[in-house]
């Protein structure tokens, strides 16, 4: 069934013979003018109501022509008549005309024993609160049902279900036993229902309470009893022995006063050992906070590349060998494609910088270089340093073209520009620029992903001039970049310099 809930979200519902259907094979479906669904089956036809939830089911005996229909035998004319085909003629139905049957339902306790007692049923059966009494050396409780209904006999279905226990519903289809073991201490209430094979589970629960008995000394009395007993033992052994201290310090101190002075003087000289021993405990604990905290710091920057503030190559490659192997045979994150270009930007001035000016000014150049190519990245992508000038830059940037414009652009604001690095020293650089578009590129695996960026570092360091510092895009493969992916990586080198990467030069 089709239903939807009070946000108006639509959600299928499962109507089985659990639910009360005679049998699970529908063969035809109309809906009366009063929004009551008949299905046809193979076991009579059924009427079922949503609101209330009701399932009423016809046989040959209530006039059917047959039990069984045939599939798509059904029909329904202008006047609200239902047609359905079975094996055996036609079944004409007038829904106004049909009358719901009442079939009263009165379940009866028919055996009851509790461990090796067996209770009278009859007290049971005529009590307006039935209820049962387990003691703590029986076991297992056996109770055994009927339902007095004689309009259609051995066609009854029994369900049961504990409250207190789990509430959920056990079905025991024609079986009449229900076998109870190993209840916890406590009280309960077991719900019984049955039905018709024609009917559905409304109505008719038979209700049994029971009140299971446990050793006094493992239930929750005897357990504070317990605890109580122990509580004013410890008071108890805690009051007596500090009378017999006191006495006996009192004896002392009246025999000397000399040993007074000494007991005094050890109080003294351990309370000021135990108070050094705790400032020295809190110093030590402050180092071990510093040098954790610390720690983390380091953790936290050792992938970091202090001269840019990016992260440095070899932490993407752990990410990704981190994924190969816990997801081995997986896609990469969401399943989607993640980036759709990889970009080279390598500086090529920057052993010069380094050799002439020292560590210092080369970061700091380096430090103002990253914050201008922040500034011109678009925010989903990500920058990586994979050596001394040289950067790494996945784009998540859909439009190549677009992305490709940026860098060009960057490319010549850097070229154009020098940069104050200290007192008195400007430096500008050249700049290499390798792009490898990725549009017709379905990326599904961060294998397939670090193939990809050993593809690019490998076609820059071949093909780039780090002199002069030219722009190269790859625009292909000899065959497809999907063959790349059965590559292993110690090949690609050989796959690039065999010419078999096409590649141009936009900018010398």
């Amino acid at each position: 069934m089709v239903n939807s809930d009070k946000k108006n979200q639509v959600y299928f519902e499962r109507i089985t013979r659990y639910n009360g259907l005679p049998n699970d094979g529908i063969y035809g479906i109309l809906e009366d003018k009063n929004h009551k669904i008949w299905l046809s089956t193979n076991l009579g036809v059924v009427k079922y109501s949503e609101n209330p939830n009701e399932i009423e089911s016809y046989r040959s005996n209530d006039g059917l022509s047959s039990d069984e229909f045939n599939l798509g035998a059904y029909y329904s004319d202008e006047n609200g008549r239902l047609y359905f085909g079975s094996i055996n003629g036609i079944t004409s139905i007038n829904p106004k005309a049909t009358v719901k049957k009442d079939v009263r339902k009165n379940i009866v306790f028919s055996k009851v024993i509790i461990g090796e007692r067996s209770i009278d049923t009859y007290q049971l059966n005529h009590s307006d609160k039935p209820e049962l009494f387990q003691r703590k050396d029986e076991t297992a409780i056996d109770i055994s049902v009927a339902n007095i209904s004689f309009s259609k006999i051995n066609t009854q279905r029994y369900r049961y279900r504990i409250l207190g226990l789990d509430g959920k519903w056990n079905y025991l289809e024609t079986r009449r036993s229900i076998v109870i073991a190993s209840l916890p201490q406590g009280n309960y209430t077991l719900e019984i229902q049955s039905r018709s094979s024609d009917q559905g589970w409304q109505g008719g629960i038979k209700r049994l309470y029971l009140r299971v008995e446990t050793d006094f000394w493992n239930s929750r009395q005897g357990i504070y009893l317990i605890a109580f007993i122990i509580v004013m033992f410890y008071l108890i052994s805690s009051f007596l022995l500090s009378r017999y201290h006191r006495k006996r310090l009192q004896l002392v101190e009246n025999k000397s006063n000399l040993n007074e002075l000494r007991l005094k003087e050890i109080k003294i000289d351990n309370e000021l050992m135990l108070h050094e021993l705790g400032e020295r405990e809190k110093r030590l604990s402050s180092l071990h906070q510093k040098l954790d905290l610390a720690g983390k710091r380091l953790d936290s920057q050792r992938y970091k590349d202090i001269t840019t503030g990016f992260y440095r190559v070899n932490y993407l490659y752990k990410v990704i060998n981190e994924k190969i192997l816990s997801q081995a045979d997986s896609n990469d994150v969401d399943n989607k494609k993640d980036y759709f270009s990889l970009a080279i930007i390598e500086l090529n001035d920057y052993t010069r910088i380094h050799q002439q000016h020292g560590l210092l000014i080369v970061t700091e150049f380096m430090s103002k270089l990253s914050e201008l190519i922040k500034q011109k990245i678009d925010s989903g992508s990500q920058v990586f340093t994979v050596q001394n000038g040289e950067l790494l830059i996945l784009s998540k940037e859909k439009d190549n073209i677009k992305f490709k414009n940026k860098l060009l652009n960057l490319r010549e604001q850097i070229l154009g520009s020098y940069f104050d690095v200290a007192n008195g020293i400007s430096e500008s650089t050249k700049v290499a620029l390798s792009i490898f578009s990725l549009q017709n590129t379905e990326i599904n695996s961060t294998r397939n992903l670090s193939l990809l960026i050993d593809l690019l570092l490998q076609a820059h360091l071949l093909n780039n001039d780090p002199v002069s510092g030219k722009v190269i895009e790859i625009v292909g493969a000899e065959q497809s970049v999907d063959f790349l992916f059965d590559l292993k990586s110690e090949n690609i080198s050989q796959y690039i310099q065999a010419g078999k990467v096409k590649y141009h030069i936009l900018a010398p």
